[in-house]
């Protein structure tokens, strides 16, 4: 089972390339069941992935043969899950620092009696998962190193999973959109709606108190969010914003990595294996504003991807 799950975990990292079906751009929403008290969020759109020409040709194969295996067909039959046809998207919630919380949303086509059937089976094999009933949801609770993980599917085409018994039951019983707060809602309209992976974040108190020095600290006040994005068609999109309180802050942030530029290209130059890649990449680093975002963009080609592919191989 392990090993089945590497090899899928392995194939799903290969798959990070993707390019939506033609749309109009629109900004993000987080997803319906996204906490009130999420601070960060990331998300990964899979049937755009495996919509994409990188998929198909890097990776489709290695994720076809990893479902062949023996463990993943008993799985699939199990629970009736096709992760290449029933997955849509899998998106992340976490929130707090010193007493971290986190929820997972699996976006798909479930059947919900068949998972329950299949989980209530593992559960009489296996005496670190227990299972129990709260109200409508079968709610399964799995342990492993002292760390406990609660399961449930939801009513709507959703499995959830949460570190936190509370937390799943309301997102699994929410109505309506997400209400997230302002600076993570800020930070999602600075996304497209295309990407392939992405994550937004707010920069709470509880966050900045981590900055030690006077510098970074007074840097950290300035700062209320960030985004990451993936993007990929033939090449490989990677975008990083940064929102400030102003527009001082963002010039100031986009001459201090411009700054570094010279110096990486200077350390390219003396890596012989990777040099060359290094300097392609570095020159590819294109860093602006707009207004108080800081924006930093790399597009990575297929060309160089293959590079990277053979000299890693090396």
């Amino acid at each position: 089972m392990r090993s089945c799950r590497q090899t899928w975990l392995k194939a799903l990292a290969l798959t990070l390339a993707a390019v939506v079906v033609a749309s109009p751009v629109r900004a993000v929403e987080a997803d319906a069941m996204t906490p009130a008290q999420a601070e960060f969020v990331l998300s990964v759109n899979l049937k755009q992935i495996m919509d994409s020409g990188l998929y198909k040709k890097h990776a489709a194969d290695l994720l076809n043969l990893a479902l062949q295996s023996p463990e993943a067909k008993k799985m699939i039959e199990a629970t009736g899950i096709d992760p290449l046809r029933d997955l849509d998207t899998v998106t992340v919630a976490s929130w707090g620092i010193q007493t971290p919380k986190f929820l997972v949303m699996i976006r798909g086509k479930f059947d919900q009696d068949k998972i329950v059937t299949a989980i209530k089976a593992r559960a009489k094999e296996d005496p670190n998962i227990k299972v129990s009933q709260e109200g409508a949801f079968t709610i399964v609770e799995g342990t492993d190193k002292g760390q406990t993980v609660y399961t449930t599917v939801a009513n709507r085409g959703a499995v959830v999973m949460a570190n936190d018994k509370e937390t799943l039951l309301k997102a699994a019983r929410s109505t309506g959109p997400a209400r997230i707060n302002a600076e993570l809602k800020t930070a999602l309209t600075k996304l497209g709606g295309k990407e392939s992976l992405w994550m937004a974040g707010a920069v709470t108190e509880e966050l900045r108190k981590l900055a030690k020095d006077k510098e970074a600290s007074e840097f950290a006040k300035k700062v209320k969010g960030l985004t990451a994005s993936l993007t990929l068609s033939d090449n490989a999109d990677l975008k990083v914003q940064v929102l400030t309180t102003d527009a001082d802050t963002a010039k100031m942030l986009k001459e201090k990595v411009d700054e570094i530029k010279p110096a990486l290209l200077l350390f390219a130059g003396g890596n012989p294996q990777f040099g060359d890649i290094l300097k392609e990449l570095v020159d590819g680093l294109k860093s602006g504003t707009d207004n108080s975002t800081a924006t930093f963009d790399l597009s990575i080609t297929e060309e160089l991807i293959k590079k990277i592919s053979k000299q890693g191989k090396n």
